[in-house]
């Protein structure tokens, strides 16, 4: 089946950077920065966190902050992706959607599996809570 992104992603899209404790200063400023850029490009977000430990299916820490479902959220997305291509330095970056279930495809497995894209080196995730 084919899929639209305009009728599958109904839940915007959320990113990800992933650091070491021993990284933590620096992906907290990193962090701060990028809302600063979103903030001053009207960007919207949402569910903006850090983690200082593990947490769901990541098994280190992590930022995140999510794009909500928007008639803009594409065009955000690739600002806030280019954006990310020239400021993460030495951090990956997963990028995922947030699809709705439908016809036995889509919904949080899948989009954390197999429906993302990484900025550097991709991270294996403890998937068996999806399950």
């Amino acid at each position: 089946m084919i899929r639209s992104p305009h009728d599958s992603i109904t839940g915007g899209y959320d990113v990800h950077l992933v650091f070491t404790s021993s990284q933590q200063e620096l992906a907290k400023h990193l962090f701060t920065a990028c809302l600063d850029f979103l903030h001053k490009n009207d960007i919207a977000y949402q569910n903006h966190r850090i983690f200082s430990r593990p947490v769901g299916p990541w098994p280190t820490c992590m930022w995140q902050f999510e794009l909500p479902f928007s008639s803009r959220v594409h065009q955000d997305l690739g600002l806030c992706i280019s954006w990310l291509m020239l400021n993460r330095g030495v951090f990956s970056v997963m990028v995922h959607p947030n699809t709705k279930k439908e016809n036995g495809q889509g919904g949080a497995l899948e989009d954390h599996g197999q429906n993302h894209l990484w900025l550097g080196a991709p991270m294996p995730l403890k998937m068996s809570i999806f399950t």
